[in-house]
């Protein structure tokens, strides 16, 4: 019988700075192994989305397969997967489309075998801007999925 664990959600999330190690990019070709991925535990992973775009990027497919091996070795981790957008377009539509993506990701992740009850998907629309949405590269680098693996010791 599986039990259902709770995730809460942080109440303030801390402001990475957008270079490894405590963001990494997966779109800039940075792709952790799986040995490495222990060491981003409490960190997170960053994969950018082409505007109005569901698609998983190609390059973030190699750091997802990893992501998902590593959780069916490691039991005592979980994901955060938190979505988000530009400004641009509908609140209501921003908050849809980073629902989908981080949804989107999770279903990955849990299509190689990883545990869906130790995943938790926000879509977060255009909450917490990492770069002003008045240029096209802020909105680019705004369009976003960030995956925080998480140890036991943290949650709570």
């Amino acid at each position: 019988c599986l039990e259902k664990k709770s995730f809460k959600k942080p109440s303030q999330k801390t402001k990475l700075q957008a270079s490894f190690p405590n963001n990494v990019e997966v779109n800039k070709g940075i792709t952790p192994s799986i040995q490495s991925l222990s060491a981003l535990l409490n960190r997170k992973l960053v994969i950018y989305f082409a505007h109005n775009s569901n698609e998983v990027p190609d390059e973030a497919l190699k750091i997802l397969n990893e992501i998902a091996v590593f959780m069916t070795r490691s039991h005592k981790t979980e994901i955060i997967i938190e979505g988000y957008t530009d400004s641009t377009g509908t609140y209501s539509f921003n908050v849809n489309i980073s629902k989908f993506r981080a949804d989107t990701i999770k279903s990955y992740l849990v299509g190689k075998g990883a545990d869906p009850l130790r995943i938790k998907t926000y879509g977060m629309g255009p909450k917490n801007p990492v770069m002003s949405n008045e240029t096209p590269q802020g909105r680019k680098l705004n369009r976003r999925v960030e995956i925080e693996i998480i140890t036991s010791s943290k949650k709570n």
